[in-house]
């Protein structure tokens, strides 16, 4: 490891027993750090005097050699995170350098003499300091003007009272007495910049070591219960409580995230047998637990399986809630965790007689966490028509409706149409051509948990028949087959008008309000300028009936009301020659 000298502020490394004693450093980040290639670069000290994180390490050098220390480790400046290697040792082996430690020095920077409680502080909120809190033999706390505020043990009550760690850990920093969700359960809730870190920085709580890998997202907490797993047979890594945004969905034996334990503080666990040993295989969790049957009411069949553990003030069994799965109608004899509960409601079951049960409980694709659902009726769409304006077309009309009204952009030609307005029914806009006598009408819509859009191009020499009449002439029934020349879009449409003019539509994802969505574009172009255009692409129509089960349509099963637009604004904002 590095240290760094107090006097001279220069860094020095050591290996094993030759370690010299040294104080640490615990704090939270700020934007002025000093980095291990700022602080050993030659005349870099002169560069970064005037920088926040220089003057905080001056001052944790001075305190530390007031009272002897020759050497002291703070880890913004003491590890070569460009080395990923030595990274990797640092984060494995920090629980153990703040436990060697001779004492830690826990700097609460906004924290000042005359303000709020010290507990207050950010420093009690971030996930790297509850191992700092925890490990050194001894914390002294400072405020931001480097006052001390008291020690870890003197403090310890008013501690345990705010933050939840219980009196005997923060008076001699021992584990052995705490199950596994208990200890989670402190660091439920505490944030780190990098998602990832919110389980590295629980290694040593838990005595174990496993690569870094930044990018793994919630897999790396995951990665951490596999390998707690292989070094206890404690039952209350089983102990957790479903998010509220996760209740109700079929789960694996292990929790996704560490927030998952914030109920579990009152958990304690039994002495666990040999035939109690668990482990991961390729069928999911292997467990043998004592297990009470019970029926719902469609008769299926869940199981309540008892954990070695009990609650702290309570009685009652806790357990988890299991669900047989099964393939085609037929049980797999695997089973997925349902009712994400640790604790029966029913106070009869917790008399049942128990079966002693080999179970396989599924992880859902072991290492990945649970993807959530994507509704893309939940994305807007933008239709842009300033081509169509250029060609000497004017936007007539299109169909709204009550709520979320779609939005009309004069200046750029655009319509924005938003979620339920969009895609619970489909949409129809009108354009016409008073010179050639030509009106052409756009359908579009987008089913529920389709990615594609759905687009019909009509058209007609009929501009006496008003928008309304058109609308009401094609209703959208399942027997009328006018729609099944639609197509879904997965980049470009083309259809021929009943004036010869081709039209051409294009389909693409894009920002649409800060959302994703898509933009249509409609164009009237030539074939002969565009050489990346398939003619000999075969189309496969899309019935708009097959959907109609999708929409809210209305009564008269129409495309819902029609908004006129005042030609002429259309085309002499949008700064096209009328």
């Amino acid at each position: 490891m590095w240290l760094l000298e107090t006097t001279s502020l220069a860094l020095s490394a050591f290996l094993g027993d030759d370690t010299p004693h040294y104080a640490i450093l615990s704090h939270t980040w700020g934007p002025e750090e000093v980095s291990f290639q700022d602080i050993r670069g030659p005349g870099m000290h002169e560069k970064i005097s005037h920088r926040a994180g220089y003057k905080k390490i001056i001052d944790c050098c001075i305190i530390a050699r007031e009272v002897g220390f020759k050497y002291v480790w703070i880890d913004t400046c003491c590890i070569d995170k460009t080395n990923s290697t030595e990274l990797s040792e640092a984060i494995n082996s920090m629980f153990s350098w703040y436990k060697n430690a001779a004492t830690c020095y826990a700097y609460l920077e906004d924290v000042k003499p005359d303000g709020p409680l010290f507990v207050g502080s950010r420093w009690f909120t971030r996930g790297w300091t509850l191992q700092e809190l925890i490990a050194p033999a001894d914390v002294v706390f400072f405020d931001c003007y480097w006052n001390e505020i008291g020690s870890r043990q003197s403090l310890r009550y008013t501690i345990e009272q705010v933050i939840g760690i219980p009196e005997p850990v923060l008076m001699n920093g021992s584990l052995r007495k705490h199950c596994i969700a208990e200890i989670m359960s402190w660091a439920a809730g505490r944030k780190t910049t990098r998602l990832e870190d919110r389980a590295y920085s629980l290694l040593g709580l838990f005595g174990v070591s496993m690569p870094l890998i930044y990018g793994e997202g919630e897999n790396a907490f995951l990665r951490l219960q596999l390998e707690i797993m292989k070094i206890t047979t404690d039952h209350s890594l089983l102990a957790w409580t479903a998010l509220p945004s996760n209740q109700g969905k079929k789960r694996g034996a292990l929790a996704t995230s560490v927030d998952e334990f914030s109920q579990s503080s009152r958990i304690r666990s039994f002495p666990v047998l040999n035939e109690s040993s668990f482990e991961m295989t390729n069928l999911g969790l292997r467990i043998t637990l004592p297990c009470i049957c019970k029926r719902t009411q469609d008769n299926q069949r869940i199981l309540f399986a008892r954990l070695n553990c009990k609650f702290a003030d309570k009685d009652g069994p806790v357990g988890i809630w299991l669900n047989e799965a099964a393939s085609e109608g037929q049980p797999l004899g695997r089973f997925a965790r349902a009712y994400l509960d640790t604790m029966p409601e029913d106070r009869g079951l917790w008399k049942k007689k128990a079966k002693s049960t080999l179970l396989y409980i599924i992880q859902p694709f072991f290492l990945t966490s649970p993807q959530p659902e994507i509704s893309y009726a939940r994305q807007p769409c933008t239709l842009d028509f300033s081509d169509l304006i250029e060609a000497g077309y004017l936007l007539e009309a299109y169909t709204t409706q009550e709520r979320d009204q779609p939005i009309l952009q004069r200046e750029e030609c655009k319509i924005d149409f938003f979620q339920n307005a969009f895609f619970n029914r489909p949409k129809i806009v009108f354009f016409k051509h008073p010179d050639r006598a030509t009106r052409i009408w756009v359908t579009l819509c987008r089913p529920s948990f389709e990615r594609k859009l759905w687009m019909m191009v009509d058209s007609d020499f009929d501009l006496n028949q008003t928008p309304e009449a058109i609308s009401k002439d094609c209703p959208l029934e399942s027997k009328n087959r006018r729609w099944d020349r639609g197509e879904f879009v997965d980049h470009t449409m083309v259809t021929t008008l009943c004036n010869g003019d081709t039209v051409k539509v294009t389909s693409r994802r894009a920002m649409l309000a800060d959302k994703i969505g898509i933009l249509a574009k409609i164009a009237i172009f030539d074939r002969r300028w565009d050489p990346y255009l398939d003619l000999n692409t075969e189309k496969h129509p899309v019935p708009l009936r097959n959907f109609l089960d999708s929409f809210e349509l209305d009564e008269d099963g129409s495309f819902g009301d029609i908004t006129e637009v005042l030609l002429q604004d259309v085309r002499s904002n949008s700064g096209h020659a009328p």
